[in-house]
Parts: structure tokens; sequence; C-alpha cells
């Protein structure tokens, strides 16, 4: 199905998920394959503000404030990783939407290279981390811990694409400086990958 043809679902799936209660906190949302006529539909029709690169998008509450941000490519022109510094009630994070190449177009040691490069663009930095996409990657969870970047996941490992009994677990959350309350994997809401929902305690506030 074509962005047109779905976009109205994804956009309603995303305001349920958010909800009034997680609006009036502190809602991110880390994108992959959500190029510029994406991420200014979803703008409007959820009234959130975007920033993005080489189709990773930050869509984020306007309650945040936008920092600095910072741009890395990985492969081509469509992947890459989007990271933003925002502000809230005195509390600063560093948000990443990242999309690593699948396997048809570099191999696994290719990803390695592309986590490891993240972790080090990271390091040092003092404010909670919060890293969500498409790595394109099953299993990465051991290599990101190795990094410093713990995975959200709290239950079994379940797919993300496809029928969920189908598909592959190659979308992830991982954290740093952050506390994991729940995570969820949200099927069928008019993509091919389906959602993951996850609630976070960072030092001073939730999101």
């Amino acid at each position: 199905r074509t962005w047109p043809d779905r976009r109205s679902e994804v956009a309603r799936r995303l305001a349920h998920v958010k909800g009034p209660a997680t609006v009036a906190k502190a809602s991110i949302n880390l994108l992959t394959e959500c190029y510029a006529g994406e991420a200014d539909y979803l703008a409007g029709a959820l009234n959130v503000a975007t920033v993005r690169h080489c189709g990773s998008t930050i869509a984020y509450n306007k309650s945040w404030t936008l920092g600095r941000t910072w741009r890395l490519n990985w492969l081509g022109d469509t992947h890459g990783a989007i990271i933003a510094e925002l502000t809230r009630d005195g509390v600063t994070i560093n948000a990443v939407a990242s999309h690593l190449p699948p396997l048809k177009l570099a191999g696994v040691t290719y990803r390695w290279h592309c986590l490891d490069r993240l972790a080090k663009f990271l390091h040092g930095w003092k404010d909670p981390t919060v890293i969500g996409g498409d790595f394109n990657w099953r299993g990465m969870e051991s290599r990101a811990a190795t990094l410093g970047l713990r995975s959200a996941r709290t239950g079994p490992e379940m797919a993300t694409t496809g029928v969920l009994r189908k598909g592959q677990a190659i979308d992830y959350v991982l954290t740093r400086q952050m506390a994991v309350r729940r995570f969820q994997v949200l099927p069928g809401w008019g993509s091919d990958h389906h959602m993951l929902s996850v609630s976070l305690t960072a030092p001073g506030g939730d999101l």
C-alpha cells in the first residue's frame, strides 16, 4: 500500500497509542522510512514537531524544546540517524531515530560498524538517551549491551515485521540512563513493521 492509502490509518494508530494521558506527559515518536511528505502530514495530523534525516524522523510533543541536532549517514541517502537534544521541565534527553541498511545492501559487519559509530558518537554524553528504529539486524541486543546501550524489551522476543508469528525481530528501542516501565509490540497499523511502545522514566521525569 502506498503512503497516501495508509497515512490516515498510521495517524489514527499513533494518536491512539499516544492518548490524552501520554500527550499530557512527554511523548516522542522515533520513526524510520518516514520522509518529508510523511513527516509533514503527521506533524499536522498529530500536532507535533518533527526533525528528520535520511528518512529517520523524530516526531515530538511541542512541549519539548529542541536543542542541538546531529545527523549521521550510514549507506546511500535513505539510511542514517537523526539525533536531537530535547528538553522539558528541566529534563534533557537525547532522542535518536536510526535506520540501518538491510542485508541485501550490507552485511552484519557493516551494521556492527554503524552501531559502534553511533555509540562512540554518544560516548561521554551525560543526559539520558533513547534510540529507536529499524536495525535490520536480528539479535543485535547483545552487541548493543557491550556498547552500554540497554534494550528496552522486558519480555520474550517478539517479531516486529510481517505477520507476528512469521516475521523477524529487527526493530528495537535502546536506552541509556533510563528505567523501563512498560514495553509492548503493537501489530497491525498500516505498515509492514509493528510499532514498539515503551514507557520510560528519566531522572526527573517520565516519557
